[in-house]
């Protein structure tokens, strides 16, 4: 059984410490919410809003995927979305497709202190992988006519547990506490993962090639046959990881083709 200790808290009950974060400015924080990234849109609507701001909800009950894809939430996971400037961290709009990925590995740096070294990887675009589960999911959005604002939604699952989740949910998924036997205290979890995610948005306009680099250490796909519905076709043979722009490298019967977006299904 996990271990429980005698004082844990959501991240809206640290509001103090979550607002002395240098790198983020408004904090919204809600018992339920329909959808973090719903609400991130909302705000991007206001202009004179400073940013990045952070939505953060104990419950979350219509998340969204990618495409029409649901998020299963329950209590006991991390669910926000930071608002961002793309333009004022450097960003292009032919770099805005990278973010998801750096906020993956964000994600993996920040968890590793919990794990064995090595067990932590990524499924492009936007899925952190334990065991060949998926721990965590992350949506970027473009809010209309924002003008270079980004919303980036993350789900994390951290202490809970899936007993309760729908058999398919049950075999695709997994907790931190699942695989550590240890209740993890989610300020820190958040905290910490917003530090890491500034450092990767510094990190890729300083050296972008770098970012690919240690995408492609941790891609979970690297090998593996793959089936992509980019929305237009469906793609299937090995991946070949990333290149420097952050797109997949896959090798089908005819070449090789270059992915920027779509739903990846492995094959076995």
């Amino acid at each position: 059984e996990p271990s429980t200790p005698s004082n844990t808290q959501h991240p809206r009950s640290d509001l103090q410490r979550l607002g002395a974060q240098p790198f983020m400015a408004p904090c919204e924080c809600h018992a339920e919410l329909p959808s973090t990234n719903d609400r991130a849109l909302e705000l991007a609507r206001q202009t004179d809003l400073e940013l990045p701001a952070l939505v953060l909800t104990e419950r979350q009950s219509a998340g969204r995927g990618r495409g029409e894809n649901a998020w299963w939430s329950t209590e006991g996971a991390l669910t926000f979305s930071i608002l961002l400037d793309a333009q004022e961290h450097g960003l292009t709009p032919e770099r805005w497709p990278q973010v998801s990925l750096l906020t993956g590995l964000a994600i993996c740096e920040a968890l590793d202190a919990f794990l064995p070294p090595g067990q932590l990887k990524l499924k492009w675009p936007n899925d952190v992988m334990l065991a060949g589960k998926k721990l965590c999911g992350i949506l970027s959005e473009i809010p209309p006519g924002s003008k270079g604002r980004m919303v980036v939604g993350m789900g994390i699952n951290v202490n809970n547990l899936f007993d309760e989740a729908p058999p398919d949910v049950q075999l695709r998924a997994t907790s931190l506490t699942e695989a550590t036997d240890v209740h993890h205290d989610l300020n820190d979890i958040l905290v910490s993962v917003l530090q890491h995610i500034e450092l990767e948005l510094n990190r890729l306009t300083e050296n972008p090639l770098e970012f690919a680099r240690r995408f492609r250490e941790r891609c979970w796909l690297n090998g593996r046959e793959v089936s992509i519905d980019s929305g237009f076709a469906e793609i299937q043979g090995y991946c070949q990881s990333i290149d420097e722009a952050g797109a997949l490298l896959v090798q089908t019967s005819t070449g090789t083709e270059r992915i920027l977006s779509g739903t990846v299904t492995a094959i076995g």
